[in-house]
């Protein structure tokens, strides 16, 4: 997405996306007036979850297949994670099986985001 600078929000972002975090970013901002307004991209991306990553990287394949090479993979990847994310967050009991998977996902996609991984 650098190619596309700091206008990648309005250039590649699904627009449901976009108006996703924007309901977001209102309804925190509403909570707690007192912060200052989110206007740049990386800022937006922080109010994005897993499912909106995912249909991020989806939506965008050849601009992301470099990093996660693997369509399908990466679908499971982040499914296994937030999965897992959901089992956590909303206090329901989940099989090891399915909190191994969850855990190597978060490995997994770790990895490939951090920079280390990418000057390999």
């Amino acid at each position: 997405a650098s190619k596309y600078g700091d206008d990648y929000w309005k250039k590649i972002m699904p627009s449901d996306i976009q108006d996703n975090v924007k309901q977001r970013i209102k309804k925190e901002l509403d909570k707690n007036p007192s912060i200052k307004p989110i206007k740049n991209s990386r800022e937006k991306l922080s109010f994005c979850n897993a499912t909106d990553y995912l249909n991020i990287i989806m939506k965008n394949w050849d601009v992301f297949e470099q990093y996660f090479k693997n369509k399908n993979s990466t679908q499971n990847h982040f499914n296994f994670f937030n999965d897992y994310r959901n089992s956590i967050k909303h206090t329901r009991d989940t099989d090891k099986v399915a909190q191994k998977m969850g855990e190597g996902s978060i490995e997994w996609i770790f990895n490939i985001v951090s920079p280390e991984y990418q000057e390999e």
